[in-house]
């Protein structure tokens, strides 16, 4: 609850590990809700300089506030909506982090578009105050995976309608996404054709109905497929080979720069536990 203390002897060790630091006394929680993002929640997350495809809403299960810093904007609060693809330093250390990651398949997406220069905003933390219960239970690794899905989109709703600009769901909106959720690799020709729009034209469109560019998108597809079959045991060559990437070296790096460590991290069962 906000206000309650999680201190953990030793979480003020100085140290510049990214995570898993307090991991014998608290795993890092993957909840995976389908195509529609996943909510990680850990007790110690120091990153620098990571950028992601999906949109984030980071909140402090405690109340207390967490630390975030871009190019342009330094912010220290309980919670904090980042649009897509903004590099940002995150310090969340014993403050009971729940991350949750919206993916570009999310109707509500593109309330996450750049929404300032800074592509990141405070959002008034009480506003889930009535989520304070499941979000420290996630946070503990005791929700279920389909209390998560449920905590997924309770968050999101209550994030959308705080973001400076509003935007309604439109029909061209829901047509691209199930062109795309039907042939999530379709070409930019293949996607014109479908539309019946020049490949110009098309590509305007996307952006404008997904908020991502159709090239930014591919890749991100690339990423959450390659995350898929992490999840899903195959070995990091295997996932690289499937995923689309080059080798597994330049999937790993692709991982570091998303989330500041390594692809096997999350698979290591004595630091985080997975829900899927």
């Amino acid at each position: 609850m906000p206000g309650q203390s999680l201190i953990y002897p030793g979480s003020h060790i100085a140290t510049h590990r990214p995570y898993g630091v307090l991991s014998s006394l608290m795993k890092d929680n993957i909840y995976w809700v389908g195509n529609q993002g996943f909510i990680y929640t850990s007790p110690w997350v120091v990153t620098r300089n990571t950028s992601r495809h999906s949109a984030v809403v980071l909140l402090s299960a405690t109340g207390e506030p967490l630390e975030l810093e871009t190019a342009g904007c330094r912010l220290r609060h309980p919670a904090i909506a980042v649009s897509p693809l903004v590099a940002r330093n995150l310090h969340a250390k014993n403050i009971g982090l729940v991350s949750v990651n919206i993916s570009p398949f999310h109707l509500d997406y593109r309330a996450f578009r750049r929404f300032s220069d800074t592509g990141v905003t405070p959002l008034a933390r009480e506003k889930y105050t009535d989520l304070d219960r499941q979000l420290l239970r996630a946070y503990e690794g005791q929700t279920s995976l389909s209390e998560a899905d449920a905590l997924f989109h309770a968050v999101v709703e209550r994030t959308v309608g705080q973001l400076p600009i509003f935007y309604r769901r439109s029909s061209h909106t829901e047509l691209v996404l199930q062109i795309m959720e039907s042939h999530p690799m379709c070409s930019l020709s293949e996607l014109s054709k479908q539309l019946g729009l020049s490949q110009s034209r098309t590509t305007h469109f996307f952006s404008s109905a997904i908020g991502l560019s159709l090239k930014s998108y591919m890749f991100w597809y690339k990423s959450a497929t390659a995350a898929d079959l992490f999840l899903a045991d195959h070995s990091l060559t295997e996932v690289a080979h499937n995923a689309g990437f080059a080798d597994s070296a330049h999937l790993s790096r692709t991982w570091r720069n998303k989330f500041g460590t390594t692809p096997s991290y999350i698979r290591n069962d004595r630091c985080v536990q997975l829900f899927r």
